[in-house]
């Protein structure tokens, strides 16, 4: 069951880091055509100035989306790291490692 979950997680995990790399090169597109055509000087107060700073301002909130989901899937992946763990060994007064087999139960 662990180790369904686990490679659950991970397929997850892959799914948002690959998702997040695919959007970054449009995005990052959009940022760059729309700022340059949004300064052009014979644009501004125009209405299509108007929306290329506006196309621009959503690409640059799609881009912090996007860095968030990125550091989210991080930091579970760091959080769910399901390597062995110290526990106490009450007989010794000792810590050793555990394996994950060791904390399943029968059912």
């Amino acid at each position: 069951m662990i180790d369904a979950t686990q490679a659950s997680e991970t397929r997850l995990r892959q799914f948002v880091a690959d998702a997040a790399h695919e959007l970054r090169t449009p995005l990052t597109t959009l940022q760059g055509y729309s700022a340059l055509h949004a300064r052009d000087a014979h644009l501004a107060g125009t209405p299509l100035g108007d929306s290329l700073r506006r196309i621009h301002s959503e690409a640059e909130r799609m881009t912090r989306i996007v860095d968030d989901l990125q550091l989210l899937a991080n930091l579970d992946e760091q959080r769910n790291w399901y390597g062995p763990r110290l526990t106490w060994a009450r007989s010794f007064g000792t810590r050793r490692p555990i394996s994950r087999s060791s904390c399943q139960t029968d059912r």
